[in-house]
């Protein structure tokens, strides 16, 4: 089974060490590590080619792209060129556990059902201005679990660095991915959707914060709600669209989007009894917390 090991870099040339090292003292080796740089104008380039040459690296590989695509293009121009049965999805600021390739690989080994796997991850916060994060665990009992769809399908419960995915749910994701989506979630609902996404319960790596992190922002900002959730039903329609879906998933995820169009109809007009009486829909919710995060939308506004 060959593993690829993609990276896209960008300015990080304070961080990109730990992550390289971590990789370079995994107990199973990536048989290619694809790296590319989004037009770094620190010493990130340089960094990685001393790095590449002072340990003999031959298969690993440093591109630089002429002009600045974002991290989300230049992942999906990475899992493009993967040629690896797995593909182990990587940050430049990370830090794996030595068995993480290991492990996930072998898990995969033994079923062949399962496209995508992600891990549990411990959240390391550098500063006390590093962005806090929610999806770092899955609680579960067991040591591999399958993830039966529900509502949840469409927003990733863990960060796409905990990935290691089939190079054949590449081809299903290109036909969802716009370049406005973040790479990860597409990967994520892509494999939910199609029951083909496990859950590993153990940490396999440091999930590092700090000030430069690569997140979306805007958070607080009204208009940014309205953009996610407008986002989030144009994925589930791509879906059912795209992929060949039973059709007992195509009624759920018609379900899903009439509550989404009516979330968006509630925000946009301010309609704080309709929001309570939504609440009848609330297992058609991504994640439950989001119908209270509208209802403050629309009590602040």
């Amino acid at each position: 089974m060959k593993i690829s090991c993609i990276i896209a870099t960008y300015n990080g040339e304070h961080f990109i060490q730990d992550q390289l090292d971590s990789i370079l003292n995994q107990t199973v080796q990536p048989d290619e590590v694809l790296i590319r740089d989004d037009c770094s104008s620190d010493n990130t380039v340089e960094f990685i080619q001393r790095f590449i040459l002072k340990h003999s690296l031959s298969h690993w590989s440093l591109r630089i792209n002429t002009t600045n695509m974002g991290h989300r293009e230049n992942f999906t121009t990475l899992l493009q060129e993967a040629t690896g049965d797995v593909i182990f999805l990587c940050d430049q600021d990370d830090v794996w556990f030595d068995h993480k390739v290991e492990t996930l690989v072998d898990i995969m080994a033994h079923d062949a059902s399962i496209a995508l796997i992600a891990s549990n991850v411990t959240p390391i916060y550098t500063s006390d201005s590093s962005v806090l994060v929610r999806k770092t665990h899955i609680k579960s009992t067991k040591k591999v679990s399958p993830l039966a769809f529900s509502s949840n399908w469409i927003r990733p419960s863990l960060p796409g660095c905990s990935y290691a995915i089939r190079k054949h749910l590449v081809d299903d994701y290109l036909k969802i991915w716009n370049k406005q989506d973040a790479h990860d979630a597409i990967l994520w609902s892509v494999a939910y959707v199609q029951d083909s996404l496990a859950h590993y319960p153990e940490s396999l790596m440091n999930f590092i914060r700090h000030d430069h992190n690569a997140s979306d922002t805007g958070k607080n900002d009204p208009s940014y709600r309205i953009q996610s959730i407008q986002s989030d039903l144009d994925v589930m329609r791509r879906c059912i669209e795209s992929l060949e879906l039973d059709t007992k998933k195509v009624k759920a995820i018609n379900k899903q989007i009439n509550v989404y169009q009516q979330r968006l109809y509630i925000l946009k007009n301010r309609h704080i009894i309709q929001q309570i009486i939504n609440l009848k829909d609330l297992k058609y919710y991504a994640i439950p917390r989001f119908w209270l995060a509208d209802f403050l939308y629309l009590i602040r506004s």
